[in-house]
């Protein structure tokens, strides 16, 4: 097909073989840095974009590059850290809804969780739940936050109960209802704090079930009573330490591979993705973790792209 005819394609909404693929590669608001490692590696042409290749699909991978404020718009001084955080969760948010608007369901590799906050505005839809999969919780506020460290903060905010003006000023950005949140993973938690927001999917719930399937599917059937659309998140450090070590402070008891695998395949079984997001990577901690994150991404891909091809076909 002549360069033309494809990008009229894919930009007037036939998505055809194509999935968008989204890199936010910034780390506490600097490009490269810590997580913002993760996605330079997970898009690199040889990892991802050539997996889905392989299977004839064709990514088509935008970059968001916001590192440097170019205005005050935001009302806070240059070069301070919220700054950035805000500028790339702005120029996050208006790929998003490029992408949604072009009939792709986004799959995004970001750095930080908060990122959440650009793709959940550029979703712009008020009726969606979430899937949080993670090994914490993600939900303090800065009024239980010792530290005050805004990446532990995402779910609270997205849940309305912190950092009110913030999401305000976020274009197409609405809250979630605690009954439309599934927390899944969990399993780095400290106890009587940070608890997780929503119905809560954790290793003790898979082992009262049997299994993690039959627990997943339980809060599943009941989050479809409220909605059947979903933006999916996965913080890679919900992986267990014995499949790849994603991040500098492992703790071990998280989820395996084939049970994310799983829990991706149910999600888009069960409902419309609007986006997923895969986050908080910290690249050359582990040989293993390339291979095994970027698997995961292309399966999502994959799921993704047949959801744009049924419901261009309807």
């Amino acid at each position: 097909m002549a360069l033309a005819a494809y990008e009229r394609g894919v930009h007037m909404g036939n998505t055809r073989n194509t999935v968008r693929l989204i890199g936010t590669p910034y780390g506490y608001g600097r490009r490269g840095h810590m997580f913002g490692s993760g996605p330079l590696v997970l898009l690199d042409d040889e990892q991802v974009p050539a997996r889905l290749r392989e299977q004839g699909i064709t990514p088509d991978t935008v970059w968001v590059d916001a590192a440097e404020p170019e205005e005050s718009s935001l009302q806070l001084p240059p070069g301070n850290e919220m700054t950035w955080y805000l500028n790339q969760v702005y120029a996050l948010r208006e790929r998003v809804a490029e992408a949604r608007d072009e009939g792709f369901v986004p799959v995004l590799s970001s750095g930080n969780c908060n990122t959440s906050l650009g793709v959940i505005g550029g979703i712009n839809d008020e009726g969606i739940g979430m899937l949080w999969l993670d090994a914490h919780s993600d939900a303090s506020t800065p009024e239980t936050s010792p530290s005050g460290f805004f990446d532990g903060m995402p779910v609270s905010i997205i849940n309305g109960r912190s950092w009110k003006a913030l999401r305000e000023g976020i274009p197409g950005f609405h809250t979630i209802p605690t009954e439309r949140i599934v927390s899944v993973g969990m399993h780095d938690l400290v106890p009587g704090r940070l608890e997780p927001v929503g119905a809560l999917v954790d290793r003790a719930a898979a082992n009262t079930a049997g299994s993690w399937r039959a627990a997943l599917g339980a809060a599943l059937n009941d989050l479809r009573q409220f909605t059947s659309r979903v933006y999916l998140h996965i913080d890679t450090d919900v992986l267990d330490t014995e499949v790849a070590r994603v991040q500098p402070w492992p703790v071990s008891g998280g989820m395996t591979d084939v049970e994310v695998r799983e829990t991706i395949e149910m999600v888009f079984d069960e409902f419309e993705v609007m986006a997923v997001n895969f986050t908080a990577f910290v690249a050359g901690l582990d040989d293993r973790a390339p291979g095994v994150l970027s698997s995961l991404v292309s399966y999502a891909a994959e799921r993704a792209l047949q959801q744009q091809q049924q419901a261009s076909a309807r």
